[in-house]
Order: structure tokens, then C-alpha cells, then sequence
């Protein structure tokens, strides 16, 4: 029995040319090449690696019950809900930002009501007012 952590670049060679060890029993896992081998094994049978990264916070108990309640209740995943909750949130902050830039341009040009937005609008297409 061959163990990973006496493989050498050229053993990582054959492996992903496709000779493969009969036994895998007993290896030693915890090594560098074997991690990389492992991988390339994997790979080799179409496994995906992962795309996303994986982070970690604290949460109140009563919340998290919370949390777990909707995404069974919606059949997802506490990461699928949590994705959504932070990519709206995302979205809300932008758009609140736009909000406060929207607000701030129409007290620089006078705009107070909707009749002030159509005369900007009608006087940038040089339109006259009201026709």
C-alpha cells in the first residue's frame, strides 16, 4: 500500500493522466500533495468546485429559529435565504442612495411638484410648456 504522503510530482502526474492506486485505504489525507491529488480526483469524476465562499456569523437562537421556519417553510436553503435577504439588502441601499441623490439634484434645479418635473422635462426637449 502506497500512502499520499510519499507520492511524488511524478505519482501526481500518472494520477491525472488516469493511472489511479488500487488502494486508498489508509492514506494519509492530511498532506499537501495529497490534497491536491484528492482534488484532481475528484475533478476527474465531474465533481464541481465550489463557486461560492463560505463565511460565518453570529445570530440570536430566537432568530435563527426564525430563519429555518421561512426557508423550510419556502423549501430552500438557510445560505439561499440568507443570499436573498443580503442581496435585497444590497439593492434597497442602492436605491436608497439614488433616492437621496434624486431628491437632492430636484432641490438644485427648483423641482417641488410634478408640474415642475414635466416644465424641466418639456424645456430640456424645448418643448413648449403646457402643449
Amino acid at each position: 500500500m502506497r500512502y499520499l504522503s510519499t507520492l511524488t510530482a511524478e505519482d501526481a502526474v500518472h494520477i491525472q493522466q488516469g493511472v489511479e492506486f488500487d488502494q486508498l485505504a489508509g492514506l494519509d489525507i492530511n498532506s499537501p500533495l495529497a490534497i491536491v491529488l484528492l482534488s484532481i480526483k475528484s475533478l476527474k469524476r465531474g465533481a464541481k468546485m465550489r463557486l461560492t465562499k463560505l463565511i460565518s456569523f453570529s445570530i440570536m437562537p430566537d432568530f435563527l429559529r426564525e430563519v429555518e421556519k421561512v426557508a423550510k417553510e419556502e423549501n430552500r436553503t438557510k445560505s439561499e435565504l440568507i443570499r436573498e435577504a443580503l442581496r435585497r439588502y444590497i439593492e434597497d441601499r442602492e436605491w436608497e442612495k439614488l433616492t437621496r441623490y434624486a431628491r437632492r439634484k430636484s432641490a438644485e434645479i427648483g423641482i417641488k411638484t410634478e408640474e415642475d418635473i414635466q416644465r424641466v422635462v418639456d424645456e430640456h426637449r424645448g418643448e413648449p410648456a403646457n402643449a
